[in-house]
């Protein structure tokens, strides 16, 4: 976004002319993607060289993704790390209901099938209409 960030102390970072501080480790990676995990959270956010954002929880579940284009998507993780919840890209809410049920807020749409999330933030669909993850 074109913001400066200066260093002010161990993994400490200010925005000159602001108190904002950002506190954590960066890390750059081989693709040229930069993630800044925070020292207090250990929460991380990733800025990805394509202008998207991935944002992971202390467990590195991936909890919510912007993509270049400005599209969001947000997903919820129970206590066994299992998917509950998501928010996808058209604004539509959907919540686990048992098994391989997923319910689609304020209506009685059911979607049904697995669904992976890969660590960049892909997420593919299974079912019996579609075997295959995609």
């Amino acid at each position: 976004n074109g913001n400066v960030l200066e260093n002010v102390g161990e993994n400490t970072w200010k925005s000159p002319g602001t108190s904002e501080t950002l506190n954590g480790a960066w890390q750059l990676d081989k693709n040229g993607d930069l993630s800044i995990k925070d020292s207090k959270s250990a929460e991380s956010l990733t800025h990805k060289v394509d202008g998207s954002t991935v944002m992971r929880n202390s467990d590195g579940n991936v909890v919510s993704i912007r993509d270049r284009d400005g599209r969001e998507r947000e997903f919820k993780w129970n206590e066994k790390k299992e998917l509950v919840g998501m928010k996808l890209a058209d604004g539509s809410h959907w919540q686990k209901l048992d098994g391989e049920a997923w319910l689609k807020e304020g209506s009685t749409e059911i979607m049904r099938g697995s669904f992976k999330l890969d660590s960049d933030g892909s997420l593919h669909h299974k079912s019996e209409a579609s075997p295959h993850l995609n």
